[in-house]
């Protein structure tokens, strides 16, 4: 079983090669792919590389040290973590039976780090992100980052009354994983 990891691992770094030396830095192929297709395509893909190799390295190394009692178990935990955050976003099942979409579209996020006032005006600089939402869940996509959450776990609280004067709809939304705080964003749309 041991023997069959690190051979396994070895042959799983081999097709990453091809797929992310072969096609993600392929010229001809970036020619006919738009950018959220190759998200959808290569997605973590180099990083996914990346931490394999370190992984394939230090089980060669016990490997030879002593070819014939070697073990495996501390390295697979010391390389969970590294593991786990570059496999974690595989990118959540995305397709479902039971699942359909609802509404989509870009809107656009208030950088809330950027926000000034200008004499009585209040000047809030946005950039875009492009949200789906699911009859069960939200996913939002800003440039190549992916972040989802339940729709039972979603926190959203109009802003638009308290922020008078401003064109459009502004909304404060928070994406929970239970109780925990995930990831939130200021939004601006321009319809309801």
């Amino acid at each position: 079983a041991k023997f069959e990891m690190v051979t396994s691992e070895a042959s799983y770094i081999r097709s990453l090669t091809i797929a992310v030396d072969h096609f993600m830095l392929s010229q001809e192929l970036a020619e006919c792919l738009g950018a959220q297709e190759k998200q959808w395509l290569f997605s973590k893909m180099p990083e996914v590389k990346d931490v394999s190799e370190r992984f394939l390295q230090d089980l060669e190394h016990r490997l030879e040290e002593d070819i014939l009692r070697f073990d495996v178990c501390d390295i697979v935990l010391d390389h969970c973590p590294a593991l786990r955050r570059v496999y974690l976003p595989y990118i959540f099942p995305l397709i479902s039976q039971s699942r359909w979409l609802v509404k989509h579209g870009e809107l656009l996020e208030v950088d809330t780090q950027m926000m000034s006032i200008s004499g009585s005006k209040l000047k809030l600089p946005t950039k875009p992100v492009y949200l789906h939402l699911f009859n069960d869940c939200l996913l939002t996509w800003k440039f190549m980052v992916f972040v989802h959450a339940r729709i039972g776990e979603l926190k959203v609280k109009d802003l638009s009354q308290k922020l008078q004067g401003i064109s459009g709809f502004i909304f404060y939304l928070q994406l929970c994983e239970g109780q925990q705080l995930k990831h939130q964003i200021l939004l601006k749309s321009h319809t309801e």
